[in-house]
């Protein structure tokens, strides 16, 4: 069982990756209090993991 898949990002709800035309994967998922979006940016799979945060609110 120690080869089972860990999360790649915690505590984020309705995850999505996708990679774009430029060439970087995109991370974007709702945060716990399901008030705002993560979007997160990078050349592999795994730098998701630590790439920077950017969130924004929808309209109110």
């Amino acid at each position: 069982m120690s080869d089972l898949l860990q999360p790649l990002i915690r505590q984020r709800a309705d995850p999505h990756i996708s990679r774009h035309a430029d060439g970087y994967y995109y991370f974007t998922a709702s945060v716990p209090q399901y008030d705002r979006i993560e979007v997160r940016r990078a050349l592999t799979i795994e730098g998701l993991a630590s790439a920077s945060r950017t969130r924004g609110r929808g309209p109110s």
